[in-house]
C-alpha cells in the first residue's frame, strides 16, 4: 500500500483502474478546477491513478494555479512506464518506436519537461540495448553535469546521466554524482530509487575492478531489496549483474562478517533465476495456482475478507498469499499488483 493511502482507497483505485482497462476504445478524462483540491491524500491518489493508467485512457488536469502534483512529469512517467514494460518484455524495438511517437504527440506548455524525460529514457534504453550511439549524443547535449546539485525533481535524468558516464568511462564522475544521490535518497526514504543508485554504484566500482567496493554497495542494495522482494531493479543490469551476483553468492560477505541481517542465498538465487529466464517467465513460473486465484480477486477489487470467503480460506492465509504475490512480482500494493498482472498477462 502507498504510504498515506488507506486500504479502502487502494482497493477502490485498483478496482477503478481495472474497470478502465476493460473499456473498449479511447477514453478522455478531464478534471477541472483542480486548484480547489487541498488534501494531500487526494493529490497522492491522483498521482497513483495517473502513473498506472491503461494506455487507451488519457487523463487531463486543469487548474488556475501550479498543481500540487508534478502533472507533466507524472503524465510522462505514465507513458514511459508502458515503454519500459515493452523493453522488459523483450520488445526493445517497439519501446524505441513508442518513445519517438510520444515525442511527436506532445502539444503542451510543459513540452520541455516531457522532452527531458523522454530523451533521458531514450538514452537509458540505448545503453540497456547495447547500442550506445544515442546515449553518447545525449550525454553531450543534455545540459546535465556530474557536479549538479541533486534534487528529487531531476532524479530520473541524473540517474541516467550516472549510467551514461559509467558506460563511457567517466566512472569517477559517475561515482561522485551517485554518492550524493544515494545520500539524498536515504534521507528522503526513497527506497526503490536508493536501490537503483546503489546498484549503479556497484556497477561502476565493478568496472573499475574494485570488487570489494562493488560487493559492499551491492550487498546494501540486496539488504534493502530482499524484504520487499525487489527483482526488476537488479535484472535490468543484465549479464553484468549476473556476474556480480554469482561472485557475491560465493563470498557472502554479510555472512562472514556476522551481520544481523545478512542477505539470504535464496534471494540471490531468485535474482539469478530471473536473469536467466527473464522477468516475465520468472513471474509466471513462481506464482502458484492459489496465488494466481488471489491475484485475480485482487484485480477485481475484493478485500481480504471477501477473498477469504471466495476461496474458503482464513484471513491470515489470504495475507500470506498476498505477501508472496507482492514479493514475487516486485510490487508493494494491490494497485501495482493488478497493473503488473495485466502487463504480464498472468490472468489470461
Amino acid at each position: 500500500m502507498e504510504k498515506g493511502l488507506s486500504a479502502s482507497v487502494s482497493h477502490a483505485i485498483a478496482a477503478l483502474l481495472n474497470e478502465l482497462a476493460r473499456l473498449p476504445g479511447e477514453l478522455v478524462i478531464i478534471v477541472d478546477d483542480y486548484h480547489f483540491i487541498e488534501l494531500e491524500a487526494i493529490h497522492q491518489s491522483v498521482a497513483d491513478i495517473i502513473e498506472h493508467l491503461p494506455s487507451h485512457i488519457h487523463f487531463y488536469i486543469i487548474g488556475l494555479t501550479e498543481l500540487a502534483i508534478p502533472a507533466a512529469r507524472l503524465l510522462a512517467k505514465g507513458e514511459l512506464h508502458r515503454v519500459v514494460t515493452q523493453h522488459a518484455q523483450g520488445k526493445p524495438d517497439r519501446a524505441s518506436e513508442q518513445l519517438e511517437q510520444l515525442k511527436s504527440q506532445i502539444h503542451s506548455p510543459d513540452r520541455d519537461l516531457f522532452l527531458l524525460m523522454i530523451e533521458a529514457e531514450q538514452a537509458q534504453l540505448s545503453l540497456l540495448q547495447g547500442s550506445p550511439e544515442y546515449a553518447s549524443q545525449w550525454l553531450v547535449k543534455c545540459g546535465l553535469s556530474h557536479a549538479d546539485d541533486v534534487s528529487l525533481s531531476r532524479l530520473a535524468e541524473h540517474l541516467v546521466l550516472a549510467r551514461a558516464l559509467t558506460a563511457f568511462g567517466q566512472t569517477d564522475e559517475a561515482l561522485y554524482l551517485l554518492e550524493r544521490i544515494e545520500r539524498l535518497l536515504a534521507k528522503e526514504d526513497r527506497l526503490r530509487d536508493r536501490i537503483k543508485a546503489l546498484i549503479l554504484q556497484s556497477v561502476a566500482y565493478w568496472r573499475l575492478g574494485q570488487k570489494d567496493a562493488a560487493f559492499a554497495r551491492l550487498e546494501t542494495a540486496l539488504q534493502l531489496g530482499e524484504p520487499q522482494g525487489y527483482i526488476r531493479s537488479f535484472i535490468d543490469e543484465g549479464d553484468e549483474m549476473a556476474d556480480m551476483l554469482s561472485g557475491y553468492l560465493k563470498l557472502r560477505p554479510g555472512v562472514r562478517l556476522g551481520l544481523k541481517r545478512p542477505v539470504s542465498a535464496s534471494y540471490v538465487k531468485q535474482l539469478l533465476q530471473a536473469l536467466d529466464g527473464g522477468p516475465e517467465e520468472s513471474s509466471k513460473e513462481l506464482l502458484t495456482d492459489q496465488e494466481k486465484r488471489v491475484l485475480r480477486l485482487i484485480t477485481e477489487g475484493l478485500s481480504n475478507k471477501e477473498i477469504g470467503r471466495q476461496l474458503n480460506i482464513s484471513g491470515e492465509t489470504v495475507k500470506s498469499h498476498i505477501k508472496n504475490v507482492y514479493k514475487k512480482m516486485q510490487v508493494d500494493n494491490r494497485m501495482r499488483a493488478a497493473q503488473r498482472a495485466m502487463e504480464l498477462e498472468l490472468l489470461t
